[in-house]
């Protein structure tokens, strides 16, 4: 929320600095809208990023697997110590 009134207050100083009377209120509270709508969808994303984790990182933990670096070494190690014992 405060991020948005943030970006809002920017966006106005900018928009009142560089064009003197050149938008409308209109055209001003459409672009707000705009700037809110984006930060509604980032944060949606977000969430969504950090809900994705959650879910992989429990299905990882109940299967018992490890992360794809973590099997790509084991199976490098293993795979290293059948070449050396033949």
């Amino acid at each position: 929320m405060i991020f948005t009134h943030g970006v809002i207050a920017m966006l106005t100083l900018s928009l009142a600095h560089s064009q003197v009377d050149s938008f409308t209120k209109a055209q001003v509270a459409d672009r707000i809208r705009k700037v809110e709508d984006g930060v509604d969808e980032f944060q949606k994303y977000l969430e969504n990023q950090e809900e994705g984790a959650r879910s992989r990182a429990q299905s990882a933990q109940s299967t018992g697997t490890s992360t794809r670096r973590r099997q790509g070494i084991s199976s490098n190690t293993q795979a290293r110590g059948e070449a050396n014992k033949g």
